[in-house]
């Protein structure tokens, strides 16, 4: 069995692109006037927050198994917060159109920015799973709108393409 690869294992710089749009909501109906920044308070107040990715497409990804594809996964990182999107099987170019959601906190009305990274997912005959990094993009909020309810903010926005190093 030959094993996988890895970005740094390739060499590089480029891992492709990954097409997504953000939103920002919360469980308790955050206040309009959260910010963007990255200044740590003193006396911290957390506020749960809730990240919507849009998901939608990947392109030009890194080939990270011996047969020349990759089998991609999306992964949100926020303030220790993490979850995943589908796993698309043996494309380079995957297209998902799914709603990941990611509860997190703000601090004292100040985002982090959010870091998505793209895996290969792999599974052997036994079942056990193992991920293979393929690169990652720090995606700041400064552009996702704050919303109130999760169901009602349209299709309006843009989705933007980001990055994967």
């Amino acid at each position: 069995m030959t094993a996988d690869r890895s970005v740094s294992e390739l060499g590089q710089q480029n891992a492709g692109i990954i097409r997504l749009k953000l939103l920002i909501g919360s469980t308790n109906q955050i206040s309009q006037n959260l910010s963007v920044a990255p200044p740590m308070p003193k006396n911290p107040k957390f506020e749960d927050v809730i990240i919507v990715c849009n998901t939608y497409q990947a392109k030009d990804l890194v080939a990270a198994d011996p047969d020349g594809a990759s089998d991609p996964l999306v992964h949100l990182y926020h303030m220790g917060s993490m979850c995943s999107g589908t796993v698309f099987p043996n494309t380079l170019n995957p297209c998902w159109n799914e709603r990941i959601y990611l509860k997190t906190c703000s601090i004292n009305g100040v985002l982090a920015p959010i870091v998505v990274s793209m895996y290969d997912k792999d599974t052997n005959a036994i079942g056990q799973a193992s991920y293979d990094f393929m690169g990652s993009a720090i995606v700041h909020l400064t552009d996702a709108p704050i919303i109130t309810n999760m169901d009602a903010y349209g299709d309006s926005l843009v989705a933007k393409w980001y990055q994967l190093n």
